[in-house]
C-alpha cells in the first residue's frame, strides 16, 4: 500500500505525476526493466493496476495518481505495454491535433483549438500555461460534446 505522505493530488497532470515518480524513486535508468531485465529508460504506468486512473484530456493517455503503479521499463517493453493497453482500452491513447499553445513575447500564453476546419483562438490570453491548457482541454471536451461556441 502506498505511504500516505506520497499521495498525489487529484489535480496533478500526466507530466506532473511522471516527474513526481522520478523525484520519489529516482531515474528509471537506475533500475533494470521490470519485463526483460535490460537497463530501464522510462517510468511506465502499469495498466494492470487500475486504481486512481486518470485520462490525460489532451492525449487520452492513462496514468495513475499512485507512484507505486509505475514500473521501470526499457523503450521496447514500454512501447509493447502501451500497445497492449491500447488494444483493450476504449479511450484512444494517441495524441490528437486538437489545438495549439504558444508563449507570447510578453510571457503570456495564447491558445487555439481546431473547430469546423479552422483554428479558433481563446477569447483572451493567459498568465500561466496551465490556464491555457485548461481552456484547451475544456474547449476540446465541448467540441466532442457538441457544445462549443466560438
Amino acid at each position: 500500500m502506498t505511504d500516505p505522505t506520497r499521495k498525489i493530488r487529484s489535480t496533478t497532470t500526466y507530466s506532473g505525476v511522471h516527474s513526481l515518480v522520478k523525484q520519489l524513486r529516482g531515474p528509471a535508468k537506475n533500475y533494470p526493466c521490470a519485463e526483460c531485465g535490460d537497463p530501464a529508460q522510462d517510468w511506465a504506468f502499469n495498466h494492470e493496476k487500475p486504481v486512481n486512473v486518470m485520462i490525460d484530456p489532451m492525449t487520452g493517455a492513462m496514468y495513475s495518481l499512485d507512484p507505486d503503479h509505475y514500473d521501470p521499463l526499457c523503450k521496447r517493453c514500454h512501447k509493447r505495454r502501451d500497445i497492449r493497453a491500447r488494444a483493450v482500452t476504449p479511450t484512444p491513447m494517441r495524441k490528437k491535433n486538437t489545438g495549439t499553445l504558444r508563449r507570447l513575447p510578453s510571457g503570456r500564453w495564447h491558445a487555439r483549438v481546431w473547430f469546423a476546419g479552422k483554428q479558433v483562438a481563446a477569447p483572451a490570453t493567459f498568465d500561466a500555461k496551465i490556464d491555457a491548457e485548461a481552456w484547451l482541454a475544456r474547449a476540446t471536451r465541448e467540441i466532442a460534446e457538441g457544445r462549443f461556441e466560438r
